[in-house]
């Protein structure tokens, strides 16, 4: 038994529901799921359900390299605001099947009636099915909790993954302007973390002479989870608006498919991308902000929902150690990417509007969720691979992933199929080993039927298919041009 990871169940308005948690075991290729559901104080008006949203726990993130037959879960339930336990379990591994397995220990909170007397903030805990105590105006439904295990024909064994590219950091921007000051505009097309001995030269001579762009990009090393830039957030919105524009032009080619016309496989693939309302990210910054502006088209009315995924960050190395680490986690990130929003003096309330009422689910990233240390290749290739696992035994067919182009070079470098590659050489190498353009869209088809691990059977890149827009400034208005406006 060891000591595993605290995985915390955000709030959200709703009735008594539960969700997955899940556990992937490599030998049995199968995932042991925990759903939980817990009620929060009730104010005057009415009482927020705090759900169980799936919380995704490997063998490796809690401390071993596989599961075994001899593995025991410790399960506990405290009291975030106290760190009060409140009930526990121990559960060996082989007991859980496929069969929900029902845990014992079931709590109740209880809580003052507001004509009592009391602070409101105090109260007792009962068992299940005993009666309320004086002065206290109801029983909030008890806190749950069941495991069992997720067989491969239980989920849907091939995905499309849309993934998307984060806009330009403020990191990239001052490392770009750095780059034109010195006279090696060229290089910017290569990342921050692979300078080369000549840049570094020339960062000397710029020192000596006290150059404004060198001590910008100072200034902005100094700080960490970097946000979009003014660049950045325009290329958000142009997607957005390229999105939206997709929209109308898909419905339009509905039309024409029932009039016997036969759609093109990027009409076929845009399509699907904008019926996807499942949305992943990274919860770097940046990408979450891309995540927030670009993708609102795929919600429709609704508010946008965006699942944070820590294996989707960016890979921490020697050469990017301050900057591919986070300065915040849980609710925080919310806050900080419309902050840093609003640092950019953004005039677009209802794109503002929309921003703030994302939902963003962070139960993976309650805490620290970069890394602690530079990652070895083998270390980094388990996350990635965890990462398809979390793909392969997620509960739909398709979703958007919000990352880091190192993820994309990782996914392509060893997850491709040969005869796919062969198909797209060109593509195929851009995305293994290149830096992938700000707000790129690619999909990939991943079957993970394949014994071999080439997950990735078929790809293509979408954001050259979308319909072209363009933004108006001075009205602040998005609009679409071209073909199908």
């Amino acid at each position: 038994m060891h000591v595993g990871r605290q995985a915390v169940w955000p709030a959200a308005p709703c009735a008594a529901a539960s969700a997955g948690v899940h556990s992937p075991s490599g030998a049995a290729r199968a995932a042991a799921v925990a759903r939980a559901s817990k009620l929060v104080r009730r104010n005057s008006k009415q009482t927020l359900a705090r759900v169980g949203v799936g919380v995704w726990n490997s063998a490796r993130q809690l401390g071993q390299s596989h599961w075994g037959l001899d593995t025991v879960l410790r399960l506990e339930v405290r009291e975030s605001s106290k760190d009060e336990l409140l009930a526990s379990a121990e559960v060996p591994l082989r007991c859980v099947g496929q069969t929900p397995l029902e845990l014992g220990a079931v709590v109740m909170h209880t809580f003052p009636n507001s004509g009592s007397g009391g602070s409101g903030e105090s109260g007792s805990r009962e068992e299940a099915g005993s009666s309320s105590p004086v002065g206290v105006s109801a029983l909030l439904p008890p806190c749950s909790l069941q495991l069992w295990r997720i067989a491969n024909e239980h989920v849907t064994q091939v995905k499309n993954v849309f993934l998307v590219h984060t806009a330009e950091s403020q990191l990239s921007e001052a490392y770009k302007t750095m780059l034109r000051a010195a006279g090696l505009e060229k290089a910017g097309q290569e990342a921050p973390r692979r300078a080369t001995n000549k840049l570094r030269e020339r960062l000397g001579q710029m020192l000596d002479r006290g150059q404004e762009a060198y001590h910008r990009i100072r200034a902005v090393l100094a700080k960490t989870d970097h946000p979009v830039s003014k660049q950045g957030f325009t290329q958000a919105r142009q997607l957005h608006a390229r999105l939206a524009s997709a929209m109308e032009q898909v419905s339009s080619a509905r039309n024409s498919s029932e009039s016997g016309k036969e759609l093109s496989e990027s009409e076929v693939l845009i399509a699907l991308l904008l019926s996807t309302q499942t949305v992943w990210s990274s919860p770097a910054t940046r990408a979450v902000q891309t995540a927030q502006v670009a993708l609102q088209p795929l919600c429709c009315d609704s508010a946008l929902r965006i699942e944070l995924k820590s294996n989707a960050r960016e890979r921490r190395e020697l050469t990017n150690q301050i900057t591919s680490i986070g300065n915040a986690y849980g609710e925080q990130i919310r806050q900080r990417c419309l902050e840093k929003l609003l640092e950019l003096n953004v005039d677009d309330e209802v794109l503002l509007s929309r921003v703030e009422g994302t939902d963003l689910l962070t139960s993976e990233v309650e805490a620290a969720w970069w890394s602690d240390k530079p990652e070895s290749d083998k270390d980094y290739q388990a996350r990635i691979h965890e990462l398809l696992m979390q793909i392969r035994y997620a509960q739909h067919d398709s979703l958007v992933l919000v990352t880091h182009d190192d993820v994309f070079n990782e996914l392509f470098s060893h997850n491709l199929n040969a005869t796919a590659k062969a198909k797209n050489s060109s593509l195929a190498d851009e995305l293994a080993t290149g830096s992938v353009p700000h707000c790129a869209v690619v999909w990939c088809c991943c079957d993970f039927r394949r014994g071999d691990g080439a997950f990735i059977t078929d790809f293509a890149r979408l954001d050259d298919s979308l319909p072209a827009a363009t933004l108006h400034a001075d009205a602040d208005v998005l609009s679409s041009v071209g073909s199908g406006s």
